[in-house]
């Protein structure tokens, strides 16, 4: 064969490789519910945000995540959520996850009877967080569970193989109220509730698992 018809061949391969890697992740755009809108993530995948955006209106939590977030350092900002539930963040559970690179701006959690909450992650599992940035605030306005936890970027973080927590900045004011209530009493007994300004609790059954790296 040819040199040329070699070249030729190469830079067909190259271009498949790099439309398949580009079809196979999910374009972020804006926060809105069309299919390059983050409300409307798909729990699993490769996805990435292409550019600054901001969130208007009140953010349902996205339920659950098992993919790859890329954020490639743009900013999500405005992002609002009240409610009560068992887990809230910009995730509320995050299961053998990665997220990397993003900027979540001056985000606003006001929530009652909570479970665990934080600015990214209500309840995170197994999941890495690199390379990020947290600005915010996040506010219980009632009692929360007995075994609730509340942080600035992950309200608990469990893990049962491997979490990483690295190069991540987190400047996020939390302020949650912890009194068990007379109801409480059977259930507090084992009262695990914890505040924290980067994690509320880490429940890990290897803690040389859980790594936070230059954070």
């Amino acid at each position: 064969m040819k040199k040329g018809a070699l070249f030729l061949v190469f830079g067909i391969l190259i271009l498949c490789i790099f439309l398949i890697e580009n079809v196979s992740a999910n374009d972020i755009t804006n926060c809105g519910t069309g299919s390059n809108g983050l409300r409307s993530l798909p729990s699993t995948g490769n996805h990435r945000i292409m550019n600054d955006f901001s969130c208007s209106g009140i953010f349902t939590p996205i339920a659950s995540f098992s993919g790859t977030l890329d954020g490639q350092g743009h900013k999500i900002t405005g992002l609002t959520i009240s409610e009560s539930n068992t887990e809230i963040g910009l995730f509320r559970t995050t299961s053998s996850a990665t997220i990397k690179n993003l900027r979540l701006e001056s985000i606003s959690i006001t929530s009652t009877g909570t479970k665990n909450i934080g600015a990214l992650i209500g309840k995170s599992i197994n999941t890495i967080v690199e390379n990020s940035y947290v600005t915010g605030s996040i506010t219980v306005t009632d009692n929360f569970d007995c075994y609730g936890s509340a942080g600035g970027l992950i309200g608990l973080l469990e893990s049962t193989s491997t979490s990483v927590v690295k190069k991540t900045f987190v400047n996020v004011n939390v302020n949650a109220n912890h009194d068990c209530r007379p109801w409480y009493a059977v259930a507090c007994e084992y009262d695990w509730a914890a505040i924290g300004g980067f994690i509320g609790s880490v429940v890990s059954a290897n803690i040389l698992n859980t790594n936070i790296e230059n954070s």
